[in-house]
């Protein structure tokens, strides 16, 4: 992303310094649209990326097994932390509040068990 916003710095800047006239109200205005797009953009990497590492670090206090806290860790959905997979995976949905979830979360919730299935036939022997 970072270098699709200097290229499009470095687009607009060119045509001005081609063309001898300044860039346009219009392209700055776009410059800014991108740059804002692109720090939107670094702040949801630096979320999942810092969501990624709480969980990895919890599930390997409870497991201390790294490609299984690897693989949790990867493929849960954004929305739970490893707290929350705990609760999926050994209470019952309606002691979970199932029915009290959006649609959207109903369906992130019931991917759980499939995650979990997965990580633990690809990591424990």
């Amino acid at each position: 992303m970072k270098l699709l916003f200097m290229a499009l710095l470095l687009v607009v800047c060119s045509s001005g310094f081609a063309q001898q006239k300044p860039p346009q109200l219009s392209d700055l205005e776009k410059l800014e649209q991108y740059q804002r797009a692109v720090d939107a953009t670094n702040r949801l990497e630096a979320l999942v990326e810092e969501q990624s590492a709480r969980r990895s670090l919890a599930c390997m206090r409870a497991f201390g097994h790294a490609a299984m806290c690897k693989c949790l860790s990867d493929k849960l959905p954004f929305a739970f932390s490893f707290g929350d997979y705990v609760a999926i995976t050994t209470l019952t949905k309606a002691q979970n509040g199932f029915d009290k979830l959006d649609k959207s979360m109903q369906k992130a919730y019931d991917s759980v068990a499939g995650v979990r299935d997965k990580c633990v036939s690809e990591t424990i022997r």
